[in-house]
Parts: C-alpha cells; sequence; structure tokens
C-alpha cells in the first residue's frame, strides 16, 4: 500500500469512528428517553391501580 492510500484509508477509518461515535451518543439519548417513559408508564400504572382500589373500596 503506498503512502498516499495509508493515508486515504486512515482518513477514511477517522471519519468512521467519528460517525460510529455519534451513533453511540444518539443510541444512549434514546436509551436515557426509553427510560424516562419506562418511569413514566409505571407511574401512570401505579396511579390507575390506586384509583381502581379506592373506586372498589367506595362500591
Amino acid at each position: 500500500m503506498s503512502e498516499q492510500e495509508q493515508k486515504e484509508t486512515n482518513r477514511l477509518l477517522k471519519k468512521i469512528l467519528e460517525e460510529l461515535e455519534d451513533i453511540k451518543k444518539s443510541n444512549d439519548r434514546i436509551k436515557d428517553s426509553n427510560n424516562d417513559i419506562k418511569k413514566d408508564v409505571d407511574d401512570i400504572r401505579k396511579d390507575a391501580d390506586e384509583m381502581i382500589n379506592s373506586l372498589k373500596s367506595s362500591i
């Protein structure tokens, strides 16, 4: 491999690495968002259970 080819290969590898790092950051944000949604859903389920139990006890 010539020196020019090696430089081009290194440049492309750096670009790929940057893209992979961006994908990882994006995936981390999605994971955090999904965890927030899961917590919200759990809170809603808890509230719904409390309302159901309250209604059952008042009947």
